[in-house]
C-alpha cells in the first residue's frame, strides 16, 4: 500500500517491523504491522468529531500528542501544517 485511504504515507521498515506516517495531516502513525499480519493500529478513515476549533478527524492509527486529553485542545484538526523532515533511518515529524 503506497496510501493510507487516499492520503499519502511514509513508510520505515526494516526485517521485523513495518511503520507508516501520513505525510499531509498529522503527526500521526497510521499503520504498524509484522511481517504478513495485519494492522495493528486502528483505521477510522471516515471517523469525525466536530470541535469548537474545526472538524477534527480520528483517522485511525496512533495521534502524537499531549496528555492528559482535554476538549477542545487535545482535538485540535491536524489536517494541515505537518512538517515532515526523512533522513537515511527515520523520519522527523512537527505538528
Amino acid at each position: 500500500m503506497n496510501d493510507f485511504h487516499g492520503l499519502p504515507i511514509g513508510i520505515l521498515k526494516n526485517s521485523s517491523l513495518r511503520l507508516e506516517y501520513l505525510k499531509t495531516p498529522g503527526p500521526r502513525i497510521v499503520r504498524l504491522t509484522l511481517p504478513g499480519r495485519p494492522n495493528l493500529l486502528a483505521e477510522l478513515p471516515d471517523a469525525a468529531l466536530e470541535t469548537s476549533l474545526g472538524t477534527y478527524n480520528f483517522r485511525g492509527g496512533h495521534r502524537l500528542w499531549c496528555a492528559p486529553e482535554s476538549l477542545p485542545g487535545t482535538y485540535n484538526p491536524d489536517n494541515d501544517g505537518l512538517k515532515v523532515e526523512e533522513f537515511q533511518q527515520g523520519a522527523r515529524l512537527t505538528g
